[in-house]
């Protein structure tokens, strides 16, 4: 489905923005999963979660810029059922992640 761009402000570098974001917070997410397993000394675990979740965070992050800069290219807004996939696939993969951390860690 293909929209007009019909923007007069900047929704379109906030949709950016948004994407990046929520990039930064897999990463922090990841950060705070190898804190939680160091602390139980966990180093193994904690290296493997953390590296899982920084990686769906870039592939988040740069699904977002990339969506970015097609609209500023093409000037059209399209539908892509593909990042939506990313996005939910990413976010699932990080939180079994940090329940395996979570259940490992304290039990």
């Amino acid at each position: 489905m293909r929209l007009p761009v019909n923007d007069p402000g900047v929704a379109s570098e906030r949709t950016a923005f948004a994407w990046i974001r929520t990039g930064v917070v897999f990463a922090m997410l990841g950060g705070l999963m190898l804190t939680v397993a160091v602390r139980n000394d966990r180093w193994d675990l904690g290296i493997t979660s953390a590296s899982v979740s920084v990686m769906c965070g870039c592939i988040v992050g740069g699904r977002g810029i990339a969506a970015y800069a097609s609209r500023r290219r093409d000037q059209w807004c399209v539908s892509d059922v593909r990042t939506a996939l990313v996005v939910t696939v990413s976010t699932l993969i990080a939180a079994c992640t940090a329940l395996v951390i979570l259940a490992l860690a304290y039990d």
